[in-house]
């Protein structure tokens, strides 16, 4: 995550998606932002606050049009939010904080490509393995799989799905965990990118998309009886935003060991994936415990 960007419309779903997530399944959380040293930015973007998933959050909304808009953006703002909507939430941060639940990752004071190893190393260790937990992992951009060649000059970018993995073996067996991915390389279809990213991560995998602000959000669970809560949930927080345009651009896709299924907002019955009453059986006997 880079502090330039934020406050776009990538932004306004990702901090949403996030708290409706965590307050969803009563989930404590974790914020890996991956903060990349700022830079200069085009605020002139008018796609970049094209604000369309998230926009009924009146009050996350206004801090991220201040944000964008502002000349001093922090994402210490977006944290202080989510903590506000009383979701207990953890954050790594530039210097540790014990007593705000800020940690430093290491020695490391920004996420860069020569010490990812020692990043990610560090990461695992703040992390409670028994935990259940809902973990958003930010980078710049994405994530690479594994297949694909990693150029030093992306490094700082994005999360290999190697070290995503890495991530997953660490955390516990109900856990979510989610990464903000940028949608604007066209002729990578967003089934293949599920399909690419399943023998390296998990099979269960759900990647929501919107292609008109050309961003989506991954979220990859361990049990195929979580994913399809989450999918459920995922789909009922997608159809509060039917009235946005272009309706048949946002969409989920859906991976498991059965395949991958697409369903778009714009068309009311799904194709190739289980009917909202399947799902909703499936919720009723699946209840991610709560801590404490």
């Amino acid at each position: 995550m880079n502090n330039r960007f934020l406050g776009n419309a990538a932004c306004l779903a990702k901090y949403d998606l996030l708290m409706k997530v965590a307050q969803s399944l009563k989930l404590p959380a974790w914020y890996i932002s991956m903060l990349t040293e700022s830079e200069d930015r085009n605020k002139g973007d008018r796609n970049a606050t094209n604000y369309r998933l998230g926009s009924q959050n009146e009050a996350l909304l206004n801090l991220m049009k201040e944000a964008f808009y502002g000349e001093e953006s922090s994402v210490n703002d977006a944290v202080d939010h989510v903590r506000q909507q009383k979701i207990a939430l953890k954050s790594t941060a530039i210097r540790n904080n014990l007593k705000a639940e800020n940690y430093r990752v290491g020695s490391i004071t920004f996420f860069n490509h020569k010490e990812r190893d020692a990043y990610f190393q560090g990461l695992v260790a703040l992390l409670e393995k028994a935990t259940r937990q809902v973990l958003f992992v930010d980078p710049d951009t994405g994530i690479i799989p594994s297949g694909k060649k990693l150029k030093s000059a992306k490094g700082d970018s994005l999360i290999t799905s190697l070290e995503l993995k890495y991530i997953m073996d660490n955390i516990g067996e109900d856990s979510i965990v989610m990464v903000s991915q940028q949608l604007n390389d066209y002729s990578y279809a967003h089934e293949a990118r599920v399909r690419d990213l399943q023998p390296g991560v998990n099979p269960n995998i759900i990647l929501l998309v919107d292609e008109v602000t050309q961003s989506g959000v991954y979220f990859f669970t361990k049990s195929q009886e979580c994913h399809n809560v989450l999918l459920s949930n995922l789909w009922e927080y997608l159809t509060q935003y039917r009235f946005v345009k272009s309706t048949e651009r946002v969409m989920l896709v859906s991976g498991s060991t059965e395949g991958v299924t697409t369903r778009t907002l714009g068309v009311k019955e799904p194709k190739n994936i289980s009917s909202a009453k399947e799902i909703s059986s499936v919720e009723e006997d699946y209840q991610v415990p709560v801590e404490g």
